[in-house]
């Protein structure tokens, strides 16, 4: 659990200079743990500078029924 956690704080860093390896770093957490919100938010802040604002969306409404009073 702690070297997912590490994983996904690795990917927060390198989101915006290098959003491709922050996806598949992203990914293979979610292989581990499809329901784990921050690594879902963080695919969906990708998705929104792809411009896939449909697929962000959907992965926004996941992550929102899954930890709905987070801030």
């Amino acid at each position: 659990m702690a070297d997912l956690h590490e994983a996904i704080r690795y990917a927060e860093t390198i989101i915006d200079t290098d959003p491709i390896k922050a996806h598949r770093i992203l990914c293979n957490v979610l292989e581990e743990e499809p329901d784990n919100a921050l690594a879902l938010f963080c695919v969906g802040h990708i998705l929104v500078n792809r411009d896939e604002l449909g697929l962000a969306y959907n992965v926004f409404k996941r992550v929102v029924q899954l930890a709905p009073h987070r801030e």
